[in-house]
This record gives C-alpha cells, sequence and structure tokens, in this order.
C-alpha cells in the first residue's frame, strides 16, 4: 500500500511553519485508512480547518466539526486521538443561524500541525462553498473498506433520509450542498464522483439537479429513490448516527413490504422445488414477511401471472440461503405494486 504522505514530505512542505516534534513523527508514513477516510468525510461536510491570514501569511489553528449530536462530536475527537494521538474537547453552543434555539455542538481539535496535514491530504479549508476540490484520489482508488468508510461519514452529515408516508414510493434519500455560482462546475464535478463511489456499492442516484439558492449561492442535490438501491445503501454503507440508521431500516421495511418486481417467479419456482409444495412454500415465506400471503397469491407469482413483492422474494431468499443483492430483476412502477 502507498503512503499518502511521508515525514521528509511534509517536513519539506512545511519547514518554515513548524518542526516535526515526536508526536508528529509518529504520524507517518501516512497510510489511506477507513478511520481517516471518516474523517476526511466529516470534515468536508459538516466540519472545517481554520485558515486564517496573519501578517499576511497563511495560518492554520484547529480543526472543527458541527453537530446537533454530541455523540458524534465524540465519534470525530475519539478517531484523530486513534490515528493522530491528539485529544480535542466537544464545546456546546447556541447557533447564532436563528433557525433553533436547541443547544448545538462543536468537536475541536487544537492542532496547526494536524490541520495543514488534513489541507495536505485533500481537505479544503475555510469556506468551502468557494472552493474546488475533488474527492481525495486515495479515496477514489482505495479499497471498498475505505470508499465505504467515506460515503458512510459524508452522507452521515451531509445526506438525508425521507419518509413522507410509510409507502415505499414516497421514501427517498438526498445529499445536499451549496455552492457559490464561480465554483457550481467544481461542485458538481465532486457530485459525480460521489455517484460513481455509490455505483460501486449497487447504488444508482439519480441526476444531479441545480437550483438557485440565494444572492450567488447555488444548490446541488442529488436523490436516491430507487428501492433496490436504498437496500444496497443499508446493506452495504449506512451511517454513523443510529437515529438515522433506524430510519432506513424503516424505510428498507417499507420497500420490502411494497415494491413488487419482475422476473422473481424463477426464485418461487427454486423454493418449491426445495420445499415439495405451495402450501408448505407459502407457509414457511409467511413466517419471515412482513405481509402474510395465501397460497393462490404464491402460485399465481410463481407461474409468472403477477408481479411479486420484494417482501416474499426477500423471505424466498432466505429459505433458499442466497443473497438478494445478487438477483437480476426490475422494480415494477409504484403503480402497479397494490395488494392482490
Amino acid at each position: 500500500m502507498e503512503a499518502i504522505f511521508t515525514a521528509e514530505e511534509f517536513s519539506k512542505k512545511h519547514q518554515f511553519r513548524f518542526r516535526l516534534t515526536k508526536l508528529s513523527l509518529r504520524w507517518f508514513p501516512l497510510f489511506p485508512s477507513e478511520d481517516l477516510a471518516a474523517v476526511v468525510a466529516a470534515l468536508m461536510s459538516d466540519g472545517h480547518v481554520d485558515l486564517q491570514m496573519r501578517g499576511g501569511k497563511p495560518r492554520t489553528t484547529k480543526l472543527v466539526l458541527y453537530s446537533s449530536n454530541p455523540t458524534e462530536c465524540k465519534w470525530f475527537i475519539d478517531a484523530i486521538h486513534r490515528l493522530f494521538g491528539v485529544r480535542g474537547k466537544i464545546i456546546p453552543y447556541i447557533s447564532s443561524s436563528g433557525f433553533t434555539n436547541k443547544t448545538a455542538y462543536k468537536a475541536v481539535v487544537a492542532c496547526s500541525a494536524l490541520a495543514w496535514l488534513m489541507i495536505d491530504i485533500g481537505v479544503p479549508c475555510g469556506d468551502k462553498t468557494k472552493k474546488a476540490y475533488p474527492v481525495p484520489h486515495w479515496i477514489m482508488d482505495g479499497s471498498n473498506g475505505v470508499k465505504r468508510s467515506f460515503l458512510r461519514a459524508f452522507f452521515n452529515f451531509d445526506g438525508s433520509i425521507s419518509l413522507r408516508s410509510r409507502r415505499e414510493n414516497a421514501i427517498e434519500m438526498n445529499l445536499v450542498a451549496n455552492k457559490h455560482k464561480d465554483y457550481l462546475k467544481y461542485g458538481t464535478a465532486f457530485f459525480v464522483q460521489i455517484k460513481q463511489l455509490l455505483f460501486e456499492f449497487g447504488v444508482n442516484a439519480g441526476k444531479l439537479h441545480v437550483r438557485h439558492a440565494n444572492g450567488d449561492k447555488f444548490t446541488i442535490m442529488l436523490f436516491i429513490t430507487n428501492g433496490i438501491s436504498i437496500i444496497n445503501f443499508r446493506k452495504y454503507v449506512g451511517f454513523l448516527s443510529e437515529e438515522k440508521n433506524n430510519r432506513l431500516e424503516l424505510a428498507v421495511s417499507c420497500i420490502n413490504k411494497y415494491r413488487r418486481v419482475a422476473g422473481g417467479s424463477g426464485v418461487l419456482n427454486l423454493l418449491k422445488a426445495k420445499v415439495g409444495t405451495d402450501a408448505e412454500s407459502i407457509e414457511q415465506i409467511n413466517r419471515l414477511s412482513k405481509v402474510k400471503y395465501t397460497k393462490r397469491q404464491f402460485e399465481h407469482m410463481r407461474r409468472g401471472e403477477g408481479l411479486v413483492p420484494l417482501d416474499m422474494l426477500s423471505a424466498a431468499h432466505s429459505l433458499l440461503e442466497n443473497d438478494l443483492s445478487g438477483l437480476e430483476f426490475k422494480l415494477a412502477s409504484p403503480h402497479l405494486s397494490s395488494q392482490e
């Protein structure tokens, strides 16, 4: 595995700012890791690398992660400590945005050398709406674990999941970011990279949407509405937040319950061949499925005379000990998804 940065490279680049200490020498050589990818994602979303001009020269002071959840701040501080041996602190505050009076939190790691290192490995500093930056190459070319960790943290802080009602056709995941008009093309290029990473985990995001926000700012939006993609996001990526993971579980439950697919009859025929009869097959399926089906419904779908509920198909796959993600079938239109 190739190092992202070495002590020699770091020392040469920053020799006029500071010297390496015993602590910072331990950081190198710096290799890609899941922890590092998650920290970078956090800083590229709800985080901030503080950069100030002092005496006409750029100075870094700290890393900051903003969150309404102190548990997420603790996760960030612990990850930094595991990676670099530097301790941070959690500071409660009242947001000045005026949107809420609730206490928010920020995790602050005051270490100038570490802030510079984050910039060196691809984290933007200052106002991210006016910066051009890609997903770091060592993440795009990294292992599945590194890519997954980056996506999990990035969606945790900048993504959301919406359940407007408990029906599969009202479920969507989205990712949103704001960009200054002069940097809009760089923001869309960044989102295209996110789409590429998602695709590697079986998650198909839709077309990017760009809307005017206010003044010189534009909002870039990415949506995931495909049922199988949401299932695959839950299975292969997920969130850091327990609350968001619970919403994702609920979304998947709704999809499995209501969504129907074309081409699932072959799996039902395999189950009947294994079990012996339609009656026994549906009895076993009903032990696992959220919706209870009749023998007649099972026969109808097994013969290819109707679309198969994903809930039933998932149960059949469990009974056959197959992986649902390996299926090749097309999702039915929501208008064709009513129960028999």
